[in-house]
């Protein structure tokens, strides 16, 4: 499984009881896409494939031809096939018999990728920015209750392998592209499944034909620095508490949760982390964080 960039990933809680639940038995929940909090993921798809492209011009399907025989043909076979169909007069029927198939096949891919995988959304620093998640206003905001909540920065190459040890199922990760949403057209989503699959060699993704385009959201989501988890298995993946790096928790969370959490925290052996409180400066309206407890000692 590809592992994220940058050193850490972070997980914002509002500290429901199932938030510490979650900690306390050291599982990371996934979610099905429906559930998601942007109503315009699966719509954007939904789009893609109710579009094909109606016309295609020569270039262009041999272009396409190329990419889709790359990894099971030669060179020099796919250019004696284009040339043999041209004086036969046949590719394009042939073309249409293979666009007709793929659309259809497509479809039916999205209808059981989005009805088994599941997703869990982490969140990376700004790399390029230097910019920490942990610091990020409006992640506190609205996925950590304003500042009531808690975040957990895990180590991502640990988490990672920690996913793959624990559990008997396939994870891909990806990070999430921010744009302004247009249509997107059957072309396009041929184009960038064969493309993917000539650098990787591996289609796992039936997977990735899909999964790719669920990587898009609307840049209004920006801040959110997405990446994004997604597996064919249960809610519930577990990993290893030694793959948390810190626990942060909002200064406006009320002081009896707060016991409640550090009891959680001191009752799982294999958390061995500092727990920080994350305060707002009243001069520059920054957030900081200030040590609380370190339970390795």
């Amino acid at each position: 499984m590809k592992y994220f960039n940058g050193s850490s990933v972070h997980r914002f809680y509002s500290n429901f009881p199932h938030d510490r639940c979650a900690l306390k038995d050291d599982y990371l929940w996934f979610s099905h896409y429906s559930h998601l909090n942007d109503p315009f993921e699966d719509v954007y798809i939904k789009n893609a494939l109710q579009q094909p492209k109606g016309s295609w011009s020569k270039e262009e399907a041999y272009d396409l031809y190329r990419k889709m025989n790359k990894t099971s043909l030669s060179p020099e076979e796919i250019e004696n096939d284009l040339v043999r169909f041209e004086m036969e007069q046949s590719f394009d029927e042939r073309f249409k018999i293979i666009m007709e198939r793929t659309y259809e096949l497509s479809k039916s891919l999205f209808n059981n990728y989005v009805g088994k995988s599941k997703v869990c959304c982490l969140t990376v620093d700004e790399i390029e920015s230097n910019v920490s998640a942990l610091s990020n206003r409006l992640m506190w905001s609205h996925y950590a209750d304003g500042l009531r909540g808690f975040c957990v920065e895990f180590n991502s190459s640990e988490l990672m392998r920690s996913l793959d040890m624990k559990q008997d199922v396939k994870f891909s990760s990806h990070e999430i592209q921010y744009t302004d949403l247009v249509p997107a057209n059957f072309e396009f989503m041929l184009s960038s499944t064969f493309e993917a699959l000539n650098r990787t060699g591996d289609f796992i993704g039936t997977d990735y034909f899909i999964g790719s385009l669920l990587t898009y959201k609307s840049s209004e989501w920006k801040y959110e620095n997405e990446v994004r988890l997604v597996c064919k298995g249960e809610s519930k993946q577990f990993y290893c508490p030694s793959s948390i790096r810190t626990i942060t928790v909002g200064e406006k969370m009320p002081a009896y949760e707060f016991e409640q959490l550090l009891s959680v925290l001191r009752g799982n052996e294999g958390i061995r982390c500092k727990i920080f409180k994350a305060k707002i400066n009243i001069e520059n309206f920054e957030l900081e964080r200030e040590l609380v407890c370190d339970l390795a000692q």
